[in-house]
């Protein structure tokens, strides 16, 4: 970054993206060594989150991310990494496993609510997404998190189950009602088997 400062404009951008893969990799084995060297720092944790964080996918990220669930999966920082987890643009190896691990292990209920949330996400059966959304609701329903937005996991799974089973591609829509443009009330129900198009618009 000194270096990519000192050039002008779009420059300096381009040297550092270009230079970043190379950085993370002689960087990534000299943290992580700190890190070994540290056990016993308070802040050890913050450091192992922060190299799996910003060195996902690097052989450095990996290791950090190894240290995280084998010495400190008690720990209740663990929330932040379900959070980015959800997101899916982490490239995490065995995420999902990941997640089922926290699920499993983690005594924290606010950790095990965000895993089973970011799993509910991320996972690719449908059966399995709608059981993890169930268990948000039936025992971590009255938690709230960042990943919800101010919504309790009882509300973001409500939302989520809704989308998941009528909203998505292959399921029924549900029915609406309205008017046309003459006044005429109609159903969608009564457009079943033809070819529709929705367009759904507000002026605020």
């Amino acid at each position: 970054m000194t270096e990519a400062r000192k050039m002008p404009g779009n420059e300096g951008r381009d040297y550092y993206y270009a230079n970043l893969p190379k950085l993370q990799k002689q960087c990534g084995a000299d943290l992580n060594a700190v890190v070994a060297a540290n056990a016993d720092n308070p802040a050890n944790f913050d450091a192992i989150m922060w190299i799996t964080m910003n060195m996902a996918g690097s052989e450095a990220g990996t290791k950090a991310m190894d240290t995280l669930f084998e010495k400190y999966i008690d720990n209740e920082k663990m929330v932040n990494l379900c959070t980015v987890l959800a997101q899916g643009r982490m490239p995490v190896k065995n995420a999902d496993a990941k997640l089922e691990q926290l699920i499993e292990e983690s005594p924290h209920k606010a950790v095990r609510a965000s895993a089973t949330m970011a799993l509910a996400k991320n996972v690719k059966d449908e059966t399995r997404a709608e059981e993890l959304y169930e268990s948000l609701i039936a025992n971590y329903g009255d938690l709230t998190s960042p990943m919800t937005r101010g919504k309790t996991f009882k509300e973001a799974a409500d939302n989520a189950l809704f989308q998941l089973k009528y909203l998505s591609i292959g399921k029924i829509a549900p029915d609406i009602e309205g008017e046309d443009l003459d006044g005429v009330a109609f159903k969608l129900s009564d457009y079943r088997g033809k070819v529709v198009v929705l367009d759904f618009w507000g002026d605020w």
